[in-house]
């Protein structure tokens, strides 16, 4: 009786493992990155990229996961869903806006063209720099080397105004 038990309960503990295996077989991680302001933190290359904001802060990757192959249009998204000024204690400066990301890749022309839709509203010229940071190291992570293209409802002069350039 014990031998048939053990069994049993070594097929439904396999049985499991498979399920879980068919379940996750298609997930894949997310990267997008958010403001790490903290001036104790312990700085790691593989996460932090230093930016100069009001103060030298640091970009901080961080990964969600999706069942969905990972994508620089998921990252720029989960920005944009982040309503609170603090997320798992980092800095979202896109907290304010009421904004989505349109991305467009022209493999012909290694161009990548984002359009940020609706009003980008920093909450100070302290913002300007990270948002510009987030912007930039997101489409850098997703195309390395690539020509990119920003533009603000359809006009990269209005991004530019938005940033003081």
């Amino acid at each position: 009786m014990n031998s048939e038990k053990f069994i049993v309960r070594g097929l439904i503990v396999l049985a499991g493992f498979l399920g879980l295996a068919l379940i996750t077989q298609n997930t894949s991680y997310v990267d997008f990155f958010l403001v790490n302001n903290n001036p104790y933190i312990r700085v790691s290359d593989k996460i932090h990229t230093p930016i100069q904001a009001c103060d030298t802060v640091y970009l901080e990757k961080r990964s969600i996961l999706r069942y969905a192959n990972n994508s620089i249009s998921k990252a720029f998204n989960k920005l944009a869903t982040i309503q609170s000024p603090r997320n798992s204690g980092l800095y979202n400066p896109f907290y304010k806006s009421n904004i989505s990301f349109q991305v467009d890749y022209n493999s012909y022309q290694d161009e990548v063209v984002l359009d940020i839709q609706g009003d980008l509203l920093p909450v100070s010229e302290c913002d300007v720099p990270l948002i510009q940071g987030i912007i930039d190291k997101t489409i850098d992570h997703y195309y390395p080397n690539s020509y990119q293209k920003v533009l603000l409802n359809g006009s990269q002069k209005d991004y530019m105004d938005i940033l003081n350039i």
